[in-house]
């Protein structure tokens, strides 16, 4: 790990372990080389649009071994991307996830941003439900259903629990 220094250096090598390691990709991203990236650039809080030019950027030691720990947990634990950091990206979107919701997949949010086009007439809808998310990720012009604490917390973000319908199912075990 010690010849690893830049953020470019991490991608590359976090891309051949994750091809290495014969890892699915779906969640987010489709190829080892775009999960690397996605995990490095979250892991040092930076966007995921950041120019190359940043990509020489030297790593600390204490950042280092964060983006090292999290290739190895993603490796070991087979964990998709967006449980380890807790978000997911979703029509451009940043949302709050955990274990306990489906990670949203890149088709349905292409349907969702052209209205369900040419399958459905966006005037003659009034309400939406979103059905087993969990994370209040499918919501579109009315009411979504959503539960948990990940639902709760990307519907605040947006700024949309006026816009919806937000029912909270508790269990105790």
């Amino acid at each position: 790990m010690q010849s690893l220094k830049s953020i470019q250096d991490f991608i590359r090598w976090g891309a051949s372990r994750f091809t290495e390691a014969k890892l699915f990709f779906g969640h987010g991203t489709d190829n080892a080389l775009d999960e690397a990236a996605a995990l490095v650039l979250q892991a040092l809080y930076l966007p995921p649009d950041l120019p190359s030019s940043w990509f020489c950027s030297r790593l600390t030691i204490e950042e280092r071994n964060r983006v090292f720990d999290l290739i190895q947990r993603r490796i070991e634990k087979r964990m998709p991307l967006a449980y380890l950091m807790g978000e997911a990206w979703f029509a451009g979107m940043r949302f709050h996830v955990n274990e306990q919701v489906l990670i949203p997949r890149s088709p349905i949010a292409e349907l969702i941003e052209k209205e369900f086009s040419p399958w459905v007439d966006p005037l003659g809808v009034t309400h939406v439900l979103d059905l087993c998310c969990g994370s209040g990720l499918y919501w579109h012009r009315g009411s979504s259903l959503s539960s948990g604490e990940s639902g709760r917390f990307s519907l605040m973000r947006y700024k949309l629990l006026r816009r919806m319908c937000l029912s909270m199912v508790w269990r105790r075990g």
